[in-house]
């Protein structure tokens, strides 16, 4: 994560996303790495989880990275995180 990111995260709100990176990782395992990559750049923030959420699992864009059976794995996941009710109320 990117120390200027790191510096506008709550500690709470970094602690979930840490949680929700960690989950996905393991739900989803095992990752190609550049799936683990994308999935670093997803939970990076609150606002990116909530972007990725709505773009590709409300509006089911195509994405490149994550598709099919993975993707409405990790379209479940996001959704039931915690990041997902503190976005939501942002």
């Amino acid at each position: 994560m990117s120390d200027w990111l790191v510096a506008f995260s709550t500690l709470p709100e970094r602690k979930e996303l840490g949680s929700l990176q960690d989950k996905i990782n393991i739900e989803l395992s095992p990752l190609k790495p550049y799936q683990q990559t994308y999935v670093k750049q997803i939970t990076v923030s609150g606002a990116s989880v909530k972007r990725f959420y709505l773009t590709y699992c409300e509006n089911d864009d195509i994405n490149p990275n994550f598709t099919g059976t993975k993707r409405a794995q990790l379209c479940l996941i996001i959704k039931q995180s915690p990041v997902m009710q503190v976005a939501k109320q942002n």
